[in-house]
């Protein structure tokens, strides 16, 4: 699905702009995995973005009870 590698992409990027447009507007799936198996948190986690932007991410798509 389109919407989810770029939802991908954003992450790889840490561009949480685009990672909430992707929530917000195309449907992306916060479940999303790259080819590796990491999900956008970890991709985040990665790239250095700070839990905190990890949690806007969840809280924006839904998923809330998750410890940050």
């Amino acid at each position: 699905m389109e919407a989810n590698a770029s939802f991908l992409r954003a992450a790889r990027a840490g561009a949480l702009d685009n990672l909430l447009e992707c929530l917000d507007q195309n449907g992306a799936d916060i479940n999303a995995c790259n080819p590796v198996g990491l999900i956008v948190c970890e991709i985040l986690d990665a790239v250095g973005i700070s839990n905190s932007s990890a949690k806007q991410c969840h809280t924006r798509s839904g998923m809330c009870g998750l410890k940050y």
